[in-house]
Parts: C-alpha cells; sequence; structure tokens
C-alpha cells in the first residue's frame, strides 16, 4: 500500500488514514492539528485556486472512481521524477527552509490518453510555478 506524505508535517500515512482539507478537497492532512497549522501559514492563500482548479477539471474527474484510481496509480509510477522537477523548479537547493514551499507552487496540467498501459494514461501538458 503506498504511503502519502501529510501536506503539512509530511508525516507519510497511508491514504485512507489521512484527511482531506474540507473546502478544496485536494490536500491531505495527517490530523486537525496539522491541517490548522496549513491554514495559517499558507493553505489560506492558495485554498481557493485549488478550489477553482477542482472545478475546472473534466467532469467527472474527481467523482469517477477508476479514473482516479487510474490517476493515483500513474502517478505513484511518476512521482519520484515529480518531485525532482518541483525541487528544481521551486530552485529548494538554493533556498533553504520551508518558506518557498509556503509561497510558491508547482502546477503541473496533465491529460488522460486512454491507453491501457497504466505508465501512459496520462500525459504531462505543461508545468509552471
Amino acid at each position: 500500500m503506498p504511503l502519502w506524505p501529510c501536506a503539512n508535517c509530511h508525516k507519510e500515512l497511508e491514504k485512507k488514514d489521512l484527511k482531506r482539507c474540507g473546502q478544496c478537497g485536494i490536500v491531505l492532512y495527517c490530523s486537525r492539528e496539522c491541517q490548522k497549522e496549513a491554514w495559517k501559514t499558507g493553505h489560506k492563500r492558495t485554498c481557493q485556486s485549488h478550489v477553482i482548479n477542482k472545478n475546472t477539471m473534466d467532469p467527472g474527474t474527481m467523482e469517477n472512481p477508476r479514473r482516479e484510481k487510474l490517476l493515483s496509480n500513474w502517478l505513484n509510477i511518476w512521482r519520484g521524477l515529480f518531485e525532482g522537477f518541483t525541487m528544481r523548479a521551486l530552485d529548494l537547493a538554493n533556498h533553504k527552509g520551508e518558506e518557498r514551499t509556503k509561497t510558491h507552487c508547482f502546477v503541473m496540467t496533465i491529460q488522460e490518453t486512454h491507453s491501457p498501459d497504466v505508465a501512459r494514461a496520462f500525459r504531462l501538458r505543461g508545468a509552471m510555478v
């Protein structure tokens, strides 16, 4: 079972043990305390953009369990690569501490390809900071 990090303390848990932000439903937390701390330190500023992005997705993206599972599996395959992209894009090597991760966001645009191969089920259309 893959482990997912808390968006605040980065503690890794199974997805079923994490709680989603009640407003955007995208960001995951290990506890109510972490959610409250993240809200005060930056999620409050980014939460609305998550809601806007979630609402502009193709109809049925989040409500389709098959597609959500497929996307989850695809992300797990490519997670290491995306983490590397994120570290470089946010220039984390030259900006020590967590402050930059609270003021900047790395956004990827993906498209479903309908390939039977999970590793190719989606493709990266673009990315930006």
